[in-house]
């Protein structure tokens, strides 16, 4: 706790973390490209405000809104369990899809929509 009796502010790194490892338990989530973590200002209760923003790959024929929504409530209850802040949003982008099968598939290859460039996780 500081001085004023608020306690400190939770490491980023723990909180991606927490995050990463509570997407990647849901179901049809192949694997996690990219976690950022906004950390708020502090609530009326004291509490760190945490704003989360995730990408996946899923895999295909999982229903993307059920995938999307579990792993909102994973990663939400993870994140305040673990670190003590209150989770006020989770994003979730699906940013690509795995086939299994697929000749020449690989998780973890995919394409930036925004840059074009190749990801590779």
């Amino acid at each position: 706790m500081s001085a004023e009796g608020t306690p400190p502010a939770p490491d980023p790194k723990l909180l991606v973390e927490k995050a990463s490892d509570a997407a990647i338990a849901a179901r049809g989530v192949v694997t996690i490209c990219d976690v950022a973590v906004s950390v708020g200002r502090r609530g009326p209760l004291g509490d760190t405000r945490v704003h989360v923003k995730l990408s996946l790959v899923a895999q295909y024929g999982s229903r993307l809104p059920e995938v999307a929504a579990e792993v909102r409530e994973l990663v939400a209850s993870a994140v305040e369990s673990g670190t003590g802040c209150t989770v006020t949003a989770v994003d979730v982008t699906v940013s690509d899809l795995f086939v299994p099968g697929e000749p020449g598939a690989q998780v973890g290859m995919g394409v930036d929509p925004a840059t074009g460039a190749r990801i590779d996780f």
